[in-house]
Parts: C-alpha cells; structure tokens; sequence
C-alpha cells in the first residue's frame, strides 16, 4: 500500500472506532484535537486508571498504551493532557490507541466489546 491509502484507510478506521467508542456514553470521554495523527485516539475512561484498564485489555489479547512514548518512563500525568483539560485523575484514566494499516473494524470491535465489558465489571466491582 502507498502511505496515501494506508492514511485515508487508518482515518476511517479511525473514524470507526470513534462512533463505536461513542457507544460507551457517559463511561468515556474521547478526547479529539481539531488536529491530530490520522491514526490515535486518546479515550479517558472515568473512574477506572488506565493501568487497569491496560491490564484487562492485555489480558485480551488487546494492547494499548497509557502514555506517549516520550512519557512513557515518568509516574506524571501527561503534560500533554493536562494542557488539553484534563484533571490529573482524568489523565490518569486515559489510555492512548494507536492504528496501524494492518488492523480492521474486527479489530475495533473486539477493542470496544472488551472495554465495554471492564467498564461494567469494575465499575460494579467498586460499588
């Protein structure tokens, strides 16, 4: 593939996981710079640190991230989502999801039925 498909093809799928992710209400919040990589998405999910969440996608077979690379070796809260609002407890919540041509809407999917399914269970797990 050109990097030009391999672009427009990340930011529909991009795109996807946006209005899948939607569907988890008032669980998460997607946080959308006006400009932004065609293929991330940073989804703060309240309540819940994005540790845990990591741990539950992991064991899922799903990997995302909970920083940015360059931040990736600090205990802070991203100065990054800081900047952009967040409360330090938000950014701590905030997982990162990176794209990459070689996924698909399965892909996408089985990424938000298994945050769907952490969000239930650890937010009931809490009450």
């Amino acid at each position: 593939m050109s990097f030009a498909k391999d672009s427009r093809k990340m930011t529909e799928l991009r795109q996807y996981a946006i209005d899948r992710l939607s569907e988890l209400n008032d669980s998460v919040r997607l946080n959308l710079p006006p400009l932004s990589a065609p293929h991330v998405i940073s989804v703060t999910v309240f309540g819940i640190k994005s540790q845990t969440i990591l741990n539950h996608l992991s064991a899922a077979g799903i990997c995302v991230s909970s920083g940015s690379a360059c931040s990736s070796h600090s205990n802070k809260p991203s100065h990054v989502l800081l900047a952009y609002g967040l409360s330090e407890r938000d950014a701590d919540s905030t997982v990162r999801i990176s794209l990459s041509r070689y996924n698909t809407k399965e892909d996408i999917d089985a990424l938000v039925d298994c945050l769907g399914t952490a969000i239930s269970r650890l937010v009931r797990m809490k009450r």
